[in-house]
């Protein structure tokens, strides 16, 4: 769809819209929840490219400075990650010096993963363009309808970990 804007001095500006999404799909909330997923997980990915960070990494950084170094096995656990995939997410963030494994001293056959200094200054920019692209994908909603919606989903979410 093509809409035709008029502006100041009779210039003609054509501007491109999305189409309308396919009503043989909108009924259901799992395809909504997914295509806004996928939108916005692009944007926040497009946004810290630049740094060679994705979701998932972004995830183990956020969940690693909220709750504390933790092993690989907790981390999958607190993920829901199997273990082959978090090896690879932990290597990247190694390459990346964004954290490290270390021995715990608790038991010195567990290594713990940390967050590095860069990894600390990495996780504030992530934190911020998570909260500019939730501003941007939910900013049609008002402060109550946010609240709900975050409600709603939470419910669903921790349901669904119980479907596994």
């Amino acid at each position: 769809m093509v809409k035709t804007i008029s502006m100041r001095y009779d210039l003609l500006v054509s501007v491109a819209s999305a189409p309308p999404l396919p009503e043989s799909l909108t009924h259901w909330p799992g395809y909504l929840a997914a295509f806004i997923a996928e939108h916005a997980t692009e944007r926040f990915e497009r946004a810290l490219a630049d740094q060679r960070i994705r979701t998932k990494h972004a995830s183990v950084l956020a969940v690693i400075d909220a709750e504390g170094a933790m092993s690989q096995r907790e981390l999958c656990r607190r993920l829901q990650i199997d273990k082959s995939p978090m090896v690879g997410l932990v290597d990247d963030l190694e390459q990346l010096g964004l954290a490290e494994r270390r021995r715990s001293d608790a038991d010195r056959r567990v290594q713990a993963i940390s967050l590095t200094g860069k990894g600390r200054v990495a996780v504030a920019r992530v934190m911020q363009i998570a909260e500019m692209e939730n501003d941007r994908t939910f900013g049609v909603l008002d402060d109550d309808e946010r609240d709900e919606l975050h409600k709603l989903l939470l419910k669903v979410a921790e349901a669904t970990v119980d479907l596994r």
